[in-house]
């Protein structure tokens, strides 16, 4: 049941990452298009060169800033999707070694009731080696 549960969380972990993916797709195409668009926009107004230089060195900074942030919003995103993978994966690995001990348990005791309950096989085998 364990497998099956993570591997379930395996999946909603890629669709999330896909869903991300898609929103970072369409964040980018709104940035560009604003800035396309601003570009436009100061480029035909009806100022002087000066003042449309301005403008334009204005937008540079302005995108320049948002674009530093949206590195250090995802960079963020990055090392806390990295560390929540690594927990999960320490976590799997715990839950592994566990059922492998139990496991081991388990099958040491069933050896233990079969040599109990047969004595007899056990000389014999012992006998034939």
């Amino acid at each position: 049941m364990f497998i099956k549960d993570w591997m379930e969380h395996i999946q909603k972990e890629k669709e999330r990452e896909r869903k991300r993916e898609a929103a970072k797709n369409i964040a980018t195409g709104v940035t560009i298009g604003t800035i396309v668009g601003s570009a436009i926009g100061v480029l035909f107004a009806p100022k002087s060169g000066k003042e449309t230089r301005k403008d334009i060195s204005d937008k540079i900074g302005e995108t320049t800033d948002s674009v530093k942030e949206g590195l250090k919003d995802s960079a963020g995103e990055l090392k806390n999707r990295l560390e929540s993978a690594e927990k999960n994966i320490v976590e799997a690995i715990s839950t592994l070694k566990e059922s492998f001990m139990e496991l081991k348990e388990k099958k040491k005791a069933l050896n233990e009731t079969s040599e109990e309950l047969n004595p007899e096989e056990d000389t014999i085998q012992s006998e034939q080696s």
